[in-house]
């Protein structure tokens, strides 16, 4: 587990390019890289490890969550079906 406050080139290399308002807001969360990566994989629909149901974010997760939903520059990953 990775607890280490997420700097800019985390969440840059985590959801690429964001608008300097939304990587401020993240920063501001406090959120480590973990709580990101859990993010990622969630907003990839990645989570579902060994077929588990997802579930919902909640805390700082949901809400960086809901502020790249906000962003307009955001582009979902690609989802393979």
């Amino acid at each position: 587990m990775n607890t280490k406050i997420a700097d800019q080139n985390d969440i840059t290399r985590l959801f690429g390019a964001l608008s300097g308002h939304t990587l401020l807001q993240i920063l501001q969360t406090g959120a480590n890289i973990e709580q990101l990566e859990a993010v990622a994989l969630w907003l990839a629909q990645e989570d579902d490890v060994l077929g588990e149901a997802r579930v919902p974010l909640n805390g700082i997760r949901a809400e960086i969550a809901s502020l790249l939903e906000q962003d307009a520059g955001f582009v979902e990953p690609d989802k393979e079906f």
